[in-house]
């Protein structure tokens, strides 16, 4: 996710506020245990993070972050369906 400044302009600095992670799972219990095994949750290594500028947006891939587990909100979700 990123601030609603980052998307002003071509030009503007690409400013990241977090992340959203979509997953099916049988219950929020099963969703919770497979985000504290994930390596991202129990590594706690943090390469360098790059700035998502507009020129990097295409490999923002490359950059990896540490995940703010103190943070992270695990909620339900529907899809809205159209005709």
């Amino acid at each position: 996710m990123l601030t609603p400044e980052s998307t002003e302009t071509p030009s503007s600095e690409r400013k990241m506020i977090g992340s959203v992670l979509i997953m099916e799972a049988e219950n929020i219990g099963a969703v919770r245990k497979a985000i504290e095994e994930d390596i991202y949750y129990t590594s706690g290594v943090v390469r360098t993070a790059c700035p998502l500028t507009h020129a990097r947006l295409i490999n923002h891939m490359s950059c990896i972050l540490q995940w703010d587990t103190e943070k992270i909100v695990i909620t339900p979700w529907v899809p809205a369906h159209f005709p």
